[in-house]
């Protein structure tokens, strides 16, 4: 959808300010159907907002990720949520939670557009003054609020605040909601199958494990296994996210014990000679050295991060050496 409008009205705090403007910008709502450059977006998931200066021929707001919140026959209220963007150190959880748009109709005419932003209380209403009101479909706004709206659940709201507390240097606030985490899955695992943000989710995990808290082999499996899962689905979205490539690295290398349970249940070998001693062990020691050795030769740039990489790379070489000459 555009909208083409002539002329607009900034309000702050519910004042008009700046006096009316009497200028062209174009707002466009595209369904997100392949993402948006600078965001990690899961593919069809939401829209993409532009708001674009015609004076100039510049873009008067960077692109917005939102979602539909709310339809009616007088308004569609679309709002953003929290994402991962590219920033200049990197990808980092950014909020955008603090912008929204509401279009206010009269039957299949929109009447304005109105730019929120909520943290400073401001609005813009964009209106049409010297021109025919455009008519739009409004259905893909309907499906959107039936179909593609997505409540972030406990498990990523946990993971994402552990992340962040972790930057901060809270250990203390990283531990704790690494836990809550944990804890939002633990009796209702079936929520896990609604986690979209696979990154923070497996590393919140990871970081849980790495804390040296849980003496309970079978919680370290069950923690470790579903980190190792939602690591794995992160790369299969970002085949480049040396980040990710790392955490799945370390935790097959520090937890090498209790995952050994869940590769050895994953390759049908439990009926084998026993955990430990028996040539099921064995097989599944082999197939988790075969994963970091995979690892690590498709993100060779893990071995140029630290000691830790470069002695794990070595040694594996050399027992797929030994591997090749079986």
């Amino acid at each position: 959808m555009e909208f083409v409008s002539d002329a607009h009205q900034r309000y702050e705090n519910g004042n008009p300010v700046m006096g009316h403007q009497k200028c062209g910008r174009k707002i466009t709502i595209e369904a997100n159907s392949n993402g948006c450059n600078g965001y990690k977006l899961v593919d069809g998931d939401g829209f993409i907002v532009r708001i674009h200066n015609l004076d100039v021929n510049k873009p008067n707001m960077s692109p917005k990720p939102m979602r539909v919140i709310s339809t009616s026959n007088e308004k569609v209220e679309l709002k953003g949520y929290p994402v991962k963007a590219m920033t200049p150190f990197g990808w980092d959880d950014f909020d955008l939670s603090d912008y929204g748009l509401t279009l206010t109709l009269l039957g299949c005419v929109v009447r304005q557009c109105t730019l929120h932003m909520y943290d400073r209380n401001v609005d813009i209403e964009y209106y049409i003054e010297d021109a025919d009101l455009p008519q739009i479909d409004l259905s893909a706004f309907a499906k959107s609020s039936e179909t593609t709206k997505v409540e972030m659940t406990d498990v990523e709201k946990y993971a994402i605040l552990s992340m962040q507390k972790l930057k901060a240097g809270d250990e203390g606030g990283a531990y704790s909601s690494s836990v809550d985490c944990y804890a939002s899955f633990k009796y209702s695992p079936e929520v896990l199958r609604n986690v979209r943000d696979y990154e923070n989710v497996g590393m919140s995990l990871l970081t849980l494990l790495t804390f040296g808290r849980i003496d309970d082999i079978d919680i370290q499996q069950r923690i470790a296994s579903v980190s190792y899962l939602f690591l794995s689905m992160g790369l299969q979205k970002d085949s480049g996210n040396i980040n990710m490539y790392r955490c799945r690295f370390l935790l097959l290398h520090m937890y090498h014990e209790p995952f050994q349970y869940t590769v050895m249940s994953a390759l049908n070998l439990n009926s084998g000679f026993g955990f430990f001693g028996g040539m099921s062990s064995f097989t599944a020691r082999d197939a988790m050295h075969a994963m970091k050795f995979a690892d690590l030769q498709d993100c060779p740039t893990l071995s140029r991060i630290d000691s830790t990489f470069v002695n794990a790379e070595r040694d594996l070489q050399q027992k797929n050496s030994q591997w090749i000459l079986r």
